[in-house]
C-alpha cells in the first residue's frame, strides 16, 4: 500500500476558509473606506472578494457584523495580534527609559491608526453606524488607559533631570535601579 503525501501547496479547508474571510474583509474595508458604510452593499463586497453574497452573509450574518469584523481586522493588523500583545505596547518591566517606552507607544499607535483611520473617518460620516464606532472607541480608550498605567507605575518616583537625557530616581523615592 502506498502512502499518499499531501502537496505542500495544497491548502487545508481551514486555510481556504481563512483566505476567503480575509478577502472579504479586505474588500469590505476598501469599499467602506471609498464609498462609506451606507453606500456599500453586501453584493458589492461579495463581488469585490470574488465570492457569492450568500458566503458573505453566512460568514458575517449582517452588514453591521461585517463592519465590526472589518474594524477588528484593521486594528489587529496582518498578523491579527491584539494591541496589548504587540511589541510596542508598554509594560511595567520595560526598563527605566520612559522616553523609549512612549516613543514605541506612539509609533505603534500611528501604525494602527494608519490601518484603521480611514475606516473610522468613513464610519464617523455615517450616523447609522456611529453607535458601533462608539463601542470600539470605548474599547480603545480602555486599552490605552490600561497601557498608560504600566509606565505610570514603573516611573512613579522618577523625574526627568535637566542635566541628562535619562530618567533618574527622585530623592527619597526608595527605588533602586
Amino acid at each position: 500500500m502506498s502512502v499518499v503525501k499531501r502537496s505542500e501547496t495544497k491548502q487545508t479547508r481551514k486555510e481556504r476558509a481563512a483566505d476567503t474571510r480575509r478577502r472579504m474583509l479586505v474588500a469590505a474595508l476598501a469599499l467602506f473606506t471609498d464609498r462609506g458604510f451606507s453606500a456599500t452593499t453586501m453584493e458589492a463586497v461579495a463581488a469585490a472578494a470574488g465570492v457569492s453574497v450568500q458566503t458573505v452573509y453566512f460568514t458575517f450574518g449582517t452588514k453591521g457584523e461585517l463592519l465590526q469584523a472589518v474594524y477588528e481586522h484593521a486594528v489587529l493588523g496582518p498578523k491579527q495580534t491584539p494591541p496589548h500583545l504587540m511589541p510596542w505596547w508598554p509594560r511595567a518591566d520595560d526598563g527605566y527609559d520612559i522616553t523609549a517606552a512612549v516613543a514605541r507607544l506612539v509609533d505603534g499607535t500611528l501604525e494602527l491608526l494608519g490601518r484603521a483611520g480611514p475606516l473610522v473617518w468613513s464610519v464617523l460620516a455615517d450616523d447609522g453606524v456611529r453607535a458601533r464606532y462608539e463601542y470600539n472607541e470605548q474599547l480603545r480608550r480602555f486599552g490605552y488607559a490600561a497601557s498608560s498605567r504600566a509606565p505610570a507605575v514603573r516611573f512613579s518616583g522618577y523625574s526627568r533631570k535637566s542635566s541628562g537625557s535619562g530618567v533618574r530616581p527622585t530623592s527619597g523615592s526608595g527605588s533602586s535601579m
